[in-house]
C-alpha cells in the first residue's frame, strides 16, 4: 500500500508543481494544458484508502506508515497551498483584463445613425432641420 500511495502522491505533486511553474511564469495556456493530467492524478489520490495501523504490542510513538509518507503529504500540502494562491492571482488578473476590455466596448444600447448618403450622423443633432420656422 505504501509504495502505491507514495507513487500517487508523487504524481500529484509533480503535476501541481508543473502547474505552479507555469502559473508563476504567467503562461496560463500551458497551465490549462495540464488540467487533464491534474484531474486524473487527483482522481487517483481520491481513490486511495490510506489506513495506518499500529501493533498493539508497541507502546512507543513509532510511525505506523512509511517515514516518506508524512514528508510527501507535507510537500503536497505546501504545493497545493501555493497552487491556490497562484490560481487566485491568475483569476484576479483575468478578471481585471476582462473588465478592461469590456469597458472599451461601445454601449450596446447606443444606436449608430446613418444619413441618406450613408454617412454617419452624430447623435447631437439631426441634419436637415431648419433653424428657423420661416425657412
Amino acid at each position: 500500500m505504501t509504495a502505491t500511495t507514495l507513487k500517487t502522491l508523487e504524481t500529484v505533486l509533480d503535476v501541481i508543481e508543473a502547474e505552479n511553474v507555469q502559473l508563476r511564469a504567467g503562461d496560463i495556456p500551458a497551465a490549462v494544458s495540464l488540467l487533464a493530467r491534474k484531474e486524473a492524478a487527483l482522481a487517483d489520490l481520491d481513490r486511495l484508502d490510506i489506513v495506518c495501523t499500529r501493533s498493539p504490542e508497541t507502546e512507543d510513538a513509532a510511525e505506523c506508515c512509511s517515514p516518506e509518507l508524512p514528508d510527501a503529504a507535507r510537500r503536497l500540502d505546501d504545493a497545493l497551498q501555493e497552487n491556490r494562491m497562484l490560481l487566485r492571482q491568475a483569476m484576479t488578473a483575468q478578471s481585471f483584463i476582462i473588465r478592461l476590455l469590456t469597458k472599451a466596448l461601445p454601449d450596446p444600447t447606443a444606436k449608430t445613425r446613418y444619413g441618406n448618403s450613408g454617412s454617419y450622423i452624430p447623435t447631437r443633432g439631426q441634419p436637415g432641420k431648419a433653424l428657423r420656422n420661416n425657412a
